[in-house]
């Protein structure tokens, strides 16, 4: 019995090895096979990208390109010092046409300063600004068709918004003063003599988008946490994913990865959640008040009195354009200004002299007093904010366009359809002939200081008759020193027929912002004298979001590590 059990127990360790040697052999066998199918469809999917690509690459311009394989090696490179790589492309062929590999992309870029006024004058049928957004950002896969297709927005920002600004301004300023209070007074001593360590990149967003969301939806929801956070959020998170989605995910894909995105976030969702209540109380106003005053001055109000879409002013179609503005009015500004509080915090000798311009031009009792007239005098603030914004821009390839049909320039350098093109905005604003020998230093007063000279020769000129002429008034000729002011040498603000429609609103609230921190605070960086540096990632930039500033008083502002000390300011 003994024996025979051994027996069988030999029999069935034999089968048993048998069974699993063969499965073995069954599943390497397969898994190879598997392998040898992935490895083939990969091989295929490669070479297809790559026979498109020589293929798309032999008809751009010779300048910056060569063979398929290093065109890829150079874009990765530039995914990690884009801004150097332009400055060094452009030194290397001047003001010809030169070509730019980023991951996923060859870009045709733009620096010739009549090149850039036939970009900036070319029609939407030519160049498309809006399909080069749904391509680079996958808008129709992360937001959907309704976001793409409805431009209503724009004209209500530029028919509505831009004339009520002037009435718009006194709340605006107010929201401002509260925020500014919220986020930063209780971070600050109230002894006014010690510097606080502050986080300044998570402040701003906060009183930039109160201060906006005051004119766009009203006080209902403009120091609503939940709408705050999804205003702010909004417009990286779309561009974050869409990048992501555009090089990492095949075509056939992306419509499965847009979805999951919306699912994840809900945007649409959230603001129609938020923004329903108030968008059917605006229309019910618009109905009762056909032809009288709205009851109500806000974005709301104005997207509703513009021109309906196809579909007519839908909740959802409203909601979907609130978004859209939210998108381009967060992201620029908060950046911008950011970066302007990085340069004053690490060169305060600017100070003493922007500070003086305020308290000569502005109330510094009581913000909400200011004017758009008051802040239009204060050169030199509105030149260092333009200096800040035409040394620290949004990246190194701006205002994107798609081709769509073959394009010539003026001195007959043709782009074939199908590709893209920008700006190249670095040696743009950093152009010696425009800027002087000190182009790529910083110049606080660069703009204001050409505003004076050229006031005083035209003071000169005429016997002394434009002594009596005041900074900002509306006989004011140097609209291109301005802020707002466009230029083929600062395209900050687009230029030609896309010239940005909020750019009135985006300067009035930095000024605001700017004139508000130098009155009621002192700044300074935390290593003093060295401003942060500058993230990069791909084209695009960002203010340093890990530094602080020392502040001393009552205040928390967002700014990498700088010192911020509160002043007296009877408003508070």
């Amino acid at each position: 019995m003994p024996h025979q059990t051994s027996s069988n127990f030999a029999s069935s360790t034999n089968s048993n090895w048998l069974e699993c040697t063969w499965l073995s052999l069954t599943t390497s066998f397969l898994s190879a096979k598997f392998s040898a199918v992935v490895f083939l469809f990969l091989s295929l999917y490669l070479a297809w990208v790559y026979e498109g690509c020589r293929r798309k690459l032999c008809r751009l311009p010779q300048n910056g390109r060569s063979n398929v394989l290093k065109s890829y090696v150079d874009s990765t490179v530039n995914a990690f010092c884009a801004n150097d790589a332009v400055r060094r492309l452009a030194r290397l062929y001047g003001d010809s046409l030169f070509t730019f590999g980023q991951l996923g992309m060859f870009a045709v870029m733009v620096k010739a300063k009549d090149n850039v006024r036939d970009y900036c004058n070319a029609t939407e049928d030519a160049l498309s600004m809006e399909a080069a957004a749904e391509d680079l950002l996958q808008l129709r896969h992360t937001v959907g068709n309704q976001f793409c297709d409805e431009t209503y927005h724009i004209p209500a920002i530029r028919q509505h918004m831009n004339f009520h600004l002037r009435t718009k301004l006194p709340e605006l300023l107010a929201e401002m003063h509260e925020a500014f209070r919220d986020e930063l007074d209780h971070c600050v001593s109230t002894s006014g003599s010690e510097w606080v360590l502050i986080r300044i990149s998570k402040k701003i967003p906060q009183i930039i988008c109160r201060s906006n969301s005051r004119i766009f939806v009203g006080p209902e929801l403009c120091r609503d946490p939940k709408y705050c956070e999804l205003a702010r959020n909004f417009t990286d998170s779309v561009i974050t994913w869409g990048a992501l989605i555009r090089i990492l995910v095949p075509i056939f894909l992306r419509p499965l990865a847009g979805r999951i995105f919306r699912y994840f976030h809900r945007h649409r969702e959230r603001m129609l959640e938020h923004c329903r209540p108030l968008i059917m109380e605006r229309m019910a106003d618009q109905q009762k008040l056909k032809g009288q005053q709205p009851a109500h001055e806000d974005m709301l109000t104005w997207l509703i009195q513009s021109e309906a879409p196809e579909n007519g002013h839908s909740i959802e179609s409203v909601a979907m354009r609130m978004l859209n503005i939210n998108y381009v009015a967060m992201h620029t500004t908060t950046k911008a200004f950011t970066h302007a509080v990085y340069h004053l915090a690490s060169k305060p000798h600017y100070i003493p002299i922007l500070r003086e311009e305020a308290e000569t031009y502005l109330d510094i009792e009581d913000p909400t007093q200011w004017s758009t007239h008051s802040l239009s005098r204060c050169i030199k603030i509105d030149s260092f904010l333009k200096e800040s914004v035409r040394l620290n821009g949004l990246g190194a390839m701006y205002m994107p366009r798609k081709i769509v049909r073959d394009f010539t320039f003026s001195d007959g350098s043709v782009v074939p359809a199908g590709h893209f093109m920008a700006l190249a905005v670095i040696p743009i604003h950093e152009d010696p002939i425009a800027y002087g020998d000190k182009a790529d230093e910083f110049d606080g007063l660069r703009f204001s200081n050409a505003i004076m000279k050229e006031r005083s020769t035209v003071s000169s000129s005429d016997g002394g008759g434009a002594e009596g002429l005041e900074a900002g008034t509306e006989s004011d000729s140097h609209w291109a020193h301005r802020l707002t002011g466009p230029s083929p040498n600062f395209v900050t603000f687009g230029g030609g027929r896309h010239l940005c429609p909020g750019r009135f609103l985006a300067s009035l609230l930095m000024k605001s912002m700017l004139a508000y921190l130098l009155l009621r605070y002192d700044v300074r960086t935390e290593v003093e004298g060295v401003r942060p540096e500058d993230g990069w990632f791909g084209p695009t930039s960002s203010p340093a979001s890990r530094a602080n500033i020392l502040p001393a008083g009552d205040i928390d502002f967002p700014c990498p590590r700088s010192l911020l000390h509160k002043r007296p300011f009877a408003a508070s």
